[in-house]
């Protein structure tokens, strides 16, 4: 099923990531608001569950383990990612911090037509 994250500049979706994320994941929530941004004109903010705040949209979770919903990410290797729906959300999840960095780097790529160079 095809998710419509931004249309005509705005945005439904919020960005967040477990109560006490890694500055990475921070890190890797904040450039994927930043190149959305970039890439249709829609900001879609991003925070961290820490006051578990209601859902009120559909949310882009960032790691492994958001609003209490782990994600499986066992199987993957050290930098391994997955990018996967759960209903309306959509999971970018790593084994490490630094996986799910690459995982929304493969999102952008993928998804927004951005490229990520390291």
């Amino acid at each position: 099923m095809k998710r419509v994250i931004t249309e005509k500049g705005k945005s439904h979706y919020h960005i967040v990531t477990s109560g006490m994320p890694h500055e990475a994941e921070m890190y890797a929530a904040s450039t994927l608001a930043t190149y959305l941004y970039r890439a249709t004109g829609a900001v879609v903010p991003y925070f961290s569950d820490i006051a578990r705040c209601p859902r009120r949209t559909p949310e882009i979770h960032i790691g492994s383990n958001v609003r209490g919903m782990q994600t499986d990410v066992s199987a993957l290797s050290d930098d391994g990612f997955i990018i996967r729906t759960r209903g309306e959300d959509i999971v970018i999840a790593g084994k490490t911090p630094r996986g799910t960095i690459y995982g929304v780097y493969d999102f952008l790529e993928r998804y927004i037509g951005y490229q990520c160079f390291t």
